[in-house]
Order: C-alpha cells, then structure tokens, then sequence
C-alpha cells in the first residue's frame, strides 16, 4: 500500500474515533496541564497555536491562560495552498471562521515574523513514539517548521499514539509530544 493510501485510511479511522472522545474534557484539561510544566512553555515569549475544533485537543484554554498571563499569542492563517502565516491575535474577536469551519485571525492582523523564544503547538490527529505525525494532509506544518526553525510540541490523545506512522521525505518530527498520560520526545520522556 502506497504511503498517501496508509495516511488516507488512518485519518478516516482516527477522525471518527475522535468524534466520541471518551472523556474529553478531562483528557483536555490534562494535556493543557502538563503543557504547562514544559520550561519550553513556561518561558515562551509567543504562543503559536492553532484554534482547535471539537475533534482536536483543546487549545482554547492555552489560548485563554495567554491572554489573562499576558503570553503574545498567533493562530494560523492559510494564505495560499500551501503557505500559512501566524498572525498575532489579543482576544477571540480577532478570529473569523474560514473554510472547513476553521477559526483564523483577520489577515490584516500584525504577522508574528519574530520566532526567538516561541513554541509552536503542532496540530494532529496522531503521533508516533518518534514525534511523528499525522497530520490533515496539508502539508502546512511541515512546510512552516522547517522554514521557521521554530520549538515544536504537539498535543494528542494517548489512544491516537501509534508505533510507527507511516513517513514521506517531506514530514518533520515534532521535538515533544504531550498527551493526558505523559510527554515524550526530546531529551527525556515523563
């Protein structure tokens, strides 16, 4: 089976199990938790975040612990097929609702171009034990990371961890990976 076919039929499988997320909420507030006792987090000048649907892991509360702690925040816009920018939002107005449903900042919001002391939190819908992911296809992660050479964590569901993922030339790891039962990657795994 081809590698694009391997990652087609991951995602449909992955997607529905994350329409039925056993406690969500809970895993959610976890995650958003051992975030927060990452140094990398706890001392980032920026938060580049995507704004999570209701089949993701919850960012909006990341967002929210931004913007009341006075932590500079940027969501991603698509501005072209295969180019996205991060502008810098300072509250939920800044956001309006592009295709797919998705929550984007106004494009005539300042771009954050500044990546020193920034940790990007990479979206997925699954992960594997070497900080691989899989994504929604795009192609805009990768493309951005090892452009802006900037900190990655990704955030996801334990139960969307698999061994091995399948991998093109074109996938960047994610440096940590953050889930409700721990985080690996890096230089250590807890």
């Amino acid at each position: 089976m081809r590698i694009d076919d391997e990652k087609r039929e991951l995602r449909l499988k992955i997607k529905e199990w994350r329409r039925n997320v056993p406690d969500k909420d809970d895993k959610d507030k976890r995650i958003f938790d051992r975030l927060l006792s990452i140094d990398a987090v706890k001392s980032a000048k920026i938060i580049l975040t995507y704004v999570s649907t209701d089949i993701e892991v919850d960012t909006r509360r990341l967002i929210d612990y931004c913007f009341e702690n006075g932590i500079t925040v940027a969501a991603p816009r698509c501005v072209s097929k295969t180019e996205m920018k991060f502008h810098i939002i300072t509250s939920w107005d800044n956001l309006e609702e592009t295709h797919f449903s998705l929550l984007e900042p106004f494009g005539n919001l300042p771009v954050a171009d500044n990546y020193d002391g920034a940790v990007c939190i990479v979206p997925a819908l699954a992960y594997d034990r070497d900080g691989y992911r899989l994504g929604y296809g795009g192609g805009y992660y990768d493309r951005f990371v090892s452009s802006s050479g900037v900190k990655t964590i990704g955030i996801c569901y334990s139960d969307n961890i698999e061994n091995k993922l399948p991998v093109s030339e074109y996938d960047i790891k994610t440096e940590l990976v953050v889930t409700e039962n721990g985080v690996f990657g890096g230089n250590y795994e807890r």
